[in-house]
């Protein structure tokens, strides 16, 4: 046997290739179920009670539901886990990790067939499932905007559960913090939009450079009022070479991957205007945990404010970011943040000397509430 162990792979192989023809399992109808129109107008049955499998950790599928008792898979590796387990997520809904059967390799098809099918709805493969016969509604089909693709998401997940009026409060709050973020930015009167890049590289190496492009970020950028420095330069790839950075010379970046320190002293930078004018800071996106970064449901009009406030300090002369943090995880999660878990959230330690970084900081912020009290 163990001289046709190379024929292993192979056999996998043809077995992948003659699936297509494999005729589809036929599920009995559920007791209970509810239709569900999904992000393509297709209806889906979905059965009761309603119960969900999971991919990588499912942080987004809790962000859009807040519902941790529909899990009965979160999916994922043994690093899913950990990093799961880092993060804020996990403070707030600690029985997660803790729950070995919610976790495990990401689903293939044959482990899905392998579970009690008749209650679950599933996150994940949503194609593949599909073909089989197993209830999956597409959550997102080429939305117009990230907005889009938010409210997508949350309808149709909160229509799986039931709970179409809890999707609605979710998305009217996500509508109120950016319509407050306007009221004080006033995005349409600002002087100047500045030049920013959010930008990264391998792990491994430094050498290889990536930037965030502006098909990614448009839609955000024009309500905070900023500019992607990477406009016309779209079609080079993922790759970047330093002196193309050179040439877009933004006045901020937002870096994954490094403090604002080890970049700014890498002598290919210091020609930057951001690095001359100490407006480089590490963005929020790189946080560890899966709730982090701060772009979903709950938090993506907290990281624009977080951007908004780095571009436009004289326009957004106080912060009120971490009373926005505070409130938001108390009212959301009915979890209280500590002072150190904001200071985290918002990489103090490595943004602290970068300019205007200070507005961040507890005492400054402290004042606002004070001063906000009645």
């Amino acid at each position: 046997m163990r001289e046709l162990s190379w024929l292993a792979p192979f056999v996998g192989l043809a077995l992948i290739s003659v699936a297509p023809w494999r005729p589809a399992p036929v599920f009995p109808a559920p007791a209970q179920s509810r239709v569900v129109t999904d992000a393509r107008g297709v209806k889906v049955v979905v059965p009761l009670p309603f119960r969900a499998v999971i991919g990588y950790g499912g942080a987004g599928f809790l962000e859009t539901t807040h519902a941790p008792e529909t899990l009965v898979r979160a999916g994922g590796n043994a690093r899913d886990r950990e990093r799961f387990g880092s993060g804020i997520i996990n403070r707030i809904y600690p029985q997660i990790a803790k729950e070995d059967a919610l976790w495990g390799s990401p689903p293939e098809i044959e482990s899905l067939l392998a579970m009690d099918v008749d209650y679950t709805y599933f996150h994940v493969l949503v194609e593949q499932v599909q073909r089989v016969g197993l209830a999956a509604p597409a959550l997102v089909w080429h939305p117009a905007n990230r907005d889009e693709q938010v409210y997508s998401v949350t309808r149709i997940e909160g229509a799986a559960m039931g709970r179409e009026d809890r999707a609605e409060a979710f998305i009217a709050g996500y509508k109120q913090a950016y319509a407050e973020l306007e009221q004080d930015l006033q995005s349409s009167t600002l002087p100047e939009h500045p030049r920013k890049l959010a930008m990264g590289a391998s792990s491994i190496d430094w050498n290889f450079l990536f930037v965030i492009g502006v098909k990614e970020t448009r839609f955000d950028d024009l309500r905070i009022g900023v500019e992607n420095a990477a406009e016309g330069y779209e079609d080079v790839g993922r790759q970047q070479d330093a002196e193309r950075i050179l040439a877009m010379n933004p006045d901020v970046v937002f870096i994954l991957g490094q403090t604002p320190q080890e970049f700014s002293r890498d002598p290919r930078w210091r020609g930057l205007r951001a690095v001359q004018s100490n407006r480089v800071y590490q963005g929020l996106r790189s946080l560890r945990g899966s709730l982090e970064p701060l772009n979903g449901l709950d938090f993506r009009p907290l990281w624009a404010r977080w951007e908004a406030e780095i571009a436009h300090p004289d326009r957004l002369s106080s912060s009120k970011l971490r009373e926005l943090l505070r409130d938001h995880f108390l009212k959301s999660y009915r979890y209280r943040l500590r002072d150190d878990e904001i200071d985290d959230l918002l990489r103090i330690d490595e943004n602290k000397d970068s300019l205007g970084y200070a507005r961040f900081m507890k005492g400054d912020s402290a004042n606002i509430q004070g001063s906000a009290s009645p």
